[in-house]
């Protein structure tokens, strides 16, 4: 992965089966990486901070759970726009 533009910025999300959750941000070979690391608990039940992963991409497939994690940002995410559309005002003047 190599960068070209000045203000490349990554976020990597990794997935171990014990350990506590991590971040780590930092300055690599001129590209701005922030790792999320989670366990595969952790990832049961989402929430919104999990919406940065939204059009996300995997590198490396383990088994079906980085498809299974996907597939439920997808489905929070649609959950939230459901509840955030604009309500339509009856503004008869």
């Amino acid at each position: 992965m190599q960068p070209t533009g000045r203000n490349c910025h990554y976020q990597l999300v990794a997935v171990r089966e014990i350990g506590k959750i991590k971040r780590d941000a930092r300055l690599w070979n001129g590209a701005y990486l922030d790792i999320f690391i989670y366990t595969n608990e952790d990832i049961l039940n989402i929430n919104n901070s999990f919406l940065r992963l939204l059009s996300a991409i995997v590198l490396q497939k383990c088994d079906r759970t980085e498809n299974l994690l996907l597939a439920k940002v997808e489905a929070l995410y649609a959950s939230t726009q459901q509840h955030s559309q604009p309500r339509k005002l009856n503004c008869d003047i």
